[in-house]
């Protein structure tokens, strides 16, 4: 009977865990960019930031989900590490929200209640047919998920607690003292680590709590030694990444340590003020009195704990931040890495499609200036033949194609593993865009050396064009560097005139190159330029008119609207 109540106890633990995950995805397809956004834009200063770490944690239902975006973000260098710290604490609080919703509603009514109409309806609303309705059933899915987990968890307590030999053990694990209370947020912080949910291991805690296997003193010290454990999601996301970004995560792990070191002298005196400020006694010694009330007193502990902590913290950002540097060595001395945005994003680990595909975007914006950092090399390369740098620049337009296929290998490879995750039409639609247009950059680069080949041939064969010739060039890699930079703008802040703006550019990027090639004919005629001359300006001006036509087609693809191309 034991065994079996032993195997309820981790199915109800599995199933809490699946439910948590699947109700986590939907409130993320659910909030889509905009939470992103709010985490990505709130955080200019330590209190916006510990605000959006609670709001987007009360949101997803998980600190670890919101710590590794933040891995994420620091890694890509779109927030400092001061800004990460203040979110990371404000995730702390956000984080214990789950312990209320289960206190308030798995403790008080009959969950089944609650679990079973949650699932049906959740899955039924599945195939709506709406993106958004579809995002809700599966939310309310996980959410029944979730509470049905619970009921078996609470099913399986009762019978564990009439096994002498269990509560036995339990009792052995019972903080009497400073070396008991590190016994028991250790065990905590291992139990957090092997589940990889501090939420799962609170609400198992709360469940042997409540069925009085275990006293509040023993509970709390639990789930310090939780806090401790949740951060290791953050710091296995930091492998392989910046020292910015592994700074982030040793900061979580200082920040709940030292918390929970601080705690150890505030115990008794922390226990007993919670007990006075949340009705009922959890230090009675009548059982049937502490284990009513024992779910609210724990809640009203994590929270008052992460409060209190994040509040003493504060106006030590700096201090933590700096000894996490210290910690977190960097080789190159904070130097910018001259690198395409991707290499700083670690796929594999990332918890959100929408938010892999935003960093795939600014790869491709800096594709786009990588492209225009070649033309305007070109520019001067055409403008001044002897230029003593040439062969240095020429070295640069090569470095930058070798830099552009490399990262439309990567791109193609980060969507791969996007693929394989649960996305939305949405995200498949952003998926389709991102491909195309990493190739269409990619062609960009090619179409690159090909001209700076030309250009070269023609330095060989001591070949000089004329000046209308050169003027006509420069004007042709004005227009191209225009339509360019306004698709290169247009990917990460998409406008409802840029597809405009690119058709009357990449048009008239045609027609100059029909007019110069007529010119072109005339001074043929005139003399006024060699034949094998103008064989390479004219390959000069395809090219170029071959660039404005990718650029159009990014930007065909990033527009917020559909412009009547054939009228």
């Amino acid at each position: 009977m034991n065994f079996t109540m032993i195997v309820w106890l981790i199915g109800g633990l599995g199933l809490f865990l699946y439910g948590m995950a699947v109700m986590s995805e939907g409130l993320q397809h659910v909030a889509g960019d905009s939470l992103r956004n709010f985490l990505r834009t709130l955080t200019k200063n330590r209190f916006t930031g510990v605000l959006t770490g609670l709001v987007v944690t009360s949101i997803i239902q998980s600190s670890s989900a919101t710590t590794v975006m933040l891995v994420g973000f620091v890694n890509a260098g779109l927030l400092d590490l001061t800004q990460a710290i203040g979110v990371i604490m404000g995730a702390n609080i956000g984080t214990t929200m789950t312990g209320w919703l289960v206190a308030l509603l798995g403790f008080k009514i009959d969950i089944a209640t609650l679990a079973l109409p949650a699932i049906g309806i959740g899955f039924f609303i599945r195939f709506a047919g709406k993106q958004k309705l579809t995002d809700w059933g599966i939310f309310l899915l996980g959410f029944g998920l979730l509470f049905l987990g619970l009921t078996f968890m609470k099913d399986s307590a009762i019978e564990l607690r009439k096994s002498e030999a269990i509560m036995n053990a339990l009792a052995a694990v019972h903080v009497t003292g400073i070396f008991t209370y590190l016994v028991v947020v250790a065990i905590g912080t291992i139990l957090t680590i092997v589940i990889q949910s501090s939420s799962a291991t609170m609400a198992l805690t709360m469940t042997i709590a409540q069925q009085g296997m275990i006293d509040f003193p023993t509970a709390a010290a639990l789930i310090l030694g939780e806090n401790i454990g949740t951060t290791i999601t953050a710091n296995i996301a930091a492998i392989g990444t910046s020292p910015a970004a592994k700074r982030a995560a040793r900061a979580h792990f200082l920040f709940n340590v030292i918390g929970v070191l601080w705690m150890m002298a505030a115990f008794d005196g922390f226990i007993s003020l919670i007990n006075m400020i949340v009705p009922g006694d959890v230090l009675s010694a009548d059982l049937s009195a502490r284990t009513g009330s024992i779910p609210d007193h724990m809640a009203a502990f994590h929270t008052g704990f992460n409060i209190i902590n994040t509040l003493l913290f504060l106006p030590f950002v700096n201090v933590l931040a700096n000894l996490t540097r210290r910690l977190v060595k960097d080789p190159v001395t904070e130097k910018k890495l001259k690198r395409s945005p991707l290499k700083f994003i670690q796929a594999d680990l990332m918890p959100t499609p929408g938010l892999e595909m935003d960093e795939a975007k600014k790869s491709l914006a800096y594709m786009g200036e990588r492209c225009l950092k070649g033309l305007d090399i070109l520019k001067d390369l055409i403008s001044n033949p002897s230029d003593p740098d040439f062969e240095k620049k020429s070295a640069k337009i090569l470095s930058i194609e070798d830099e552009l296929d490399t990262i439309e290998e990567e791109i193609n490879d980060f969507i791969v593993h996007v693929s394989q995750q649960h996305i939305t039409p949405e995200i498949g639609q952003e998926i389709n865009k991102v491909t195309g247009s990493a190739h269409d950059f990619e062609r960009i680069g090619d179409h690159l050396r090909n001209i700076l080949g030309m250009i070269e041939r023609k330095q060989e064969k001591s070949m000089n064009f004329s000046e209308t010739a050169v003027e006509h060039l420069k004007d042709m890699i004005k227009d191209v560097s225009s339509i360019v930079k306004v698709v290169t703008l247009g990917i990460l802040h998409p406008r409802k005139e840029m597809l405009t703006e690119a058709f009357e550019i990449e048009n008239g990027i045609d027609k100059k190159r029909k007019a110069m090639r007529a010119d072109h004919v005339k001074r043929l005629t005139e003399g006024a330029c060699e034949p094998r001359t103008g064989i390479v300006y004219v390959e000069l001006l395809t090219s170029f008119e071959k660039i404005g036509d990718h650029a159009f087609n990014i930007a065909q693809d990033f527009s917020p609207v559909k412009f009547p191309i054939d009228e």
